[in-house]
């Protein structure tokens, strides 16, 4: 009950997020399927995901804003110690979400608006990304399963919104 409760909560923090964006700002989302075997090593697997014309509105497309993040396992062995989704594109490398032991789903969001007290002004809450116009922004899962021979390996999904 409590997953589902946190999913919705998430959902609706997004749809919140889309009316207080910019009238010319779009979300969209990006997802990717991973997988690793369990044999009680740290696994890292990294994937790109393929951005439209130019993310967050920037000259020459190089930051993309993330406004959230879902993580979900959909093949769980049991021996699931942790998995995690992060930026990897050597500039920023922030931590989008987070599973551990005996959870298969988490959503993250990052909305509203910070106050940077330097300029005394309001600031976007997202997560910047470097990406290059139209091209792929880099993430990473890292996860450890612990297993031996025989035991299948961790499938899951990877959902990503970003603000453009």
């Amino acid at each position: 009950m409590s997953k589902r409760l946190s999913f919705a909560s998430a959902l609706s923090a997004l749809g919140l997020c889309a009316t207080i964006m910019p009238a010319n700002a779009d979300a969209i989302s990006r997802s990717a399927s991973f997988s690793f075997p369990c044999n009680g090593t740290n696994q890292t697997i990294g994937f790109s995901l393929t951005l439209p014309g130019n993310p967050g509105g920037t000259p020459g497309g190089s930051l993309a804003q993330i406004i959230g993040a879902s993580l979900s396992l959909f093949a769980n062995p049991g021996g699931v110690q942790f998995v995690t989704l992060s930026t990897n594109d050597g500039a920023f490398n922030v931590v989008l979400a987070q599973l551990g032991q005996n959870t298969d789903l988490t959503t993250t969001i990052f909305s509203g608006l910070g106050i940077d007290r330097s300029v005394s002004s309001f600031q976007s809450a997202t997560v910047p990304i470097a990406a290059a116009p139209g091209g792929p922004a880099p993430f990473a899962v890292t996860g450890n399963c612990t297993g031996g021979a025989g035991v299948p390996p961790v499938q899951g999904t990877v959902v990503i919104w970003f603000l453009f």
